[in-house]
């Protein structure tokens, strides 16, 4: 895996955005990936629109609606105003009302999103309108938050004109403060893809979070349209490079390998600066190169004109 990092640390140039998402954010950010660090909105709507990409390519899954975070915000929103008639009327909802219309006439099946409770935690939530079943994963609580599960209600009778049941989404107990948003996230994917996305054990966030940062960058190389590896190692990207392949090393007691790694940075670095000096050179080359055409016809010109001044003077 510290490997497969790495290759793709030196595929890409680490100035400019990331490509291949609706919000391209830098792409220094992706280091958050290989850190234990809590992971917010930004991560979590990156690794939602990889699972959109993925059921959109699988066949019968058409049906099935991957939405980002803001999505619960309007469903919230929407319940709040709901009396007023607001939620009908207004624009801001318009969104919300066209996902619910086309769920309740059976142009979808099923919606799944992630809610940030508290500004601290992750929640997977699906909402099934063909078994008209609200399911939640909440790895820190079992049982659902009531005013999130009242408001969910809400908006699923609102549409389908069913009261929904209430249950349990598959997921996997988090052991720390800071790793929902990978399980969240791997329980809402086990749930339409359970084939390509089994359920990851506590112990292997890390390394599903790594998985998560090839993925991006795989996005990112398929945008950018790079077929190989980009000869950019400057010393930002190397000093950034280096940097991750540390903290990815550190963070998995991998010191031996992660020695090994910043030495074939170090080498990269080398031949980056060869092949820089050879293309200055080859540039010189091209200079004098076309100084001597220059020359050779500058040359040909004076011998055609002494030729034709010759044959004048015998003619004569």
């Amino acid at each position: 895996m510290i490997a497969k990092i790495y290759y793709a640390f030196s595929c890409i140039s680490w100035c400019g955005n990331i490509r291949g998402f609706s919000i391209e954010e830098p792409i220094v950010e992706l280091s958050k990936y290989a850190s234990n660090q809590w992971l917010s909105d930004i991560y979590e709507n990156q690794m939602l629109e990889l699972l959109r990409r993925k059921v959109w390519l699988q066949i019968g899954c058409q049906e099935i609606k991957i939405e980002n975070t803001y999505f619960y915000s309007f469903l919230e929103k929407g319940y709040q105003c709901c009396k007023s008639g607001e939620y009908e009327d207004s624009h801001y909802f318009a969104r919300a009302r066209g996902i619910g219309h086309k769920l309740a006439a059976g142009l979808g099946s099923q919606v799944g999103f992630l809610v940030n409770m508290n500004h601290n935690h992750w929640v997977a939530v699906v909402l099934d309108f063909k078994s008209h079943v609200i399911l939640i994963g909440n790895l820190m609580n079992p049982e659902p938050y009531e005013e999130s599960c009242i408001m969910l209600q809400w908006w699923t009778s609102h549409h389908s004109g069913h009261q929904f049941a209430e249950s349990a989404l598959d997921i996997t107990h988090q052991q720390d403060l800071v790793s929902c948003g990978l399980l969240s996230f791997n329980a809402l994917a086990h749930h339409f893809l359970p084939a390509t996305y089994p359920l990851t054990s506590a112990s292997q966030v890390q390394n599903g979070q790594l998985q998560v940062l090839l993925n991006i960058v795989n996005q990112h190389l398929d945008q950018v349209k790079t077929s190989s590896p980009r000869l950019e190692h400057t010393n930002t990207n190397y000093r950034v490079s280096s940097l991750l392949v540390r903290i990815i090393s550190s963070r998995f007691h991998l010191q031996q390998q992660g020695r090994r790694l910043t030495y074939k940075l170090k080498a990269w670095r080398c031949h980056s600066s060869v092949i820089q000096s050879l293309s200055t050179a080859i540039q010189a080359l091209s200079k004098v190169t076309m100084s001597l055409l220059i020359a050779v016809r500058h040359l040909d010109h004076q011998h055609r004109s002494v030729f034709q001044k010759r044959k004048s003077t015998i003619s004569l």
